[in-house]
């Protein structure tokens, strides 16, 4: 079977350099949060420091996509109502938004859709894949190669 090596465009890789550092608060809360034993003291004092990160994961919480029945104010009542994972999750969604979302930075806007596109495609492959529940490896690399 022939290997295919698709050419990739790097002229535009030169615009990387031109983006801001990423959020230190956003790293500092990514060190905590990836730990086995999180501290949930730390995490909260991390976003208390950094008012736009604290105001937009309670903004999160209070959304219609989790729909509490009280407004949220306090940071540790989001964090125990969202869980860890989860905030991890709209940590990292935040501060890429935030690191890329601004300026005409096309070539990272191509890596974006290419990113969901294949997340999307993956997804499908392990919803046909999956289907009878997880497999091993072997069994994953057969199918893949059945495909």
């Amino acid at each position: 079977m022939p290997v295919f090596h698709p050419t990739i465009d790097l002229t535009n890789v030169s615009d990387l350099q031109s983006l801001r550092p990423f959020a230190p608060a956003a790293n500092r809360l990514l060190g905590l949060l990836v730990s086995e034993n999180v501290d949930f003291g730390s995490v909260v004092t991390v976003l208390r420091d950094d008012p736009s990160l604290s105001s937009q994961v309670l903004r999160v919480v209070n959304s219609a996509m989790f729909g509490p029945r009280q407004e949220v104010s306090n940071v540790l009542l989001a964090l125990s109502l969202l869980g860890v994972d989860r905030v991890r999750d709209i940590v990292v969604t935040l501060a890429l938004r935030d690191y890329v979302g601004y300026g005409s930075h096309t070539f990272l806007h191509r890596c974006r859709r290419h990113s969901l596109a294949t997340a999307h495609w993956a997804e499908l492959l392990a919803q046909h894949l999956y289907a009878e529940g997880p497999l091993t490896y072997s069994e994953f690399s057969v199918r893949v190669r059945k495909l």
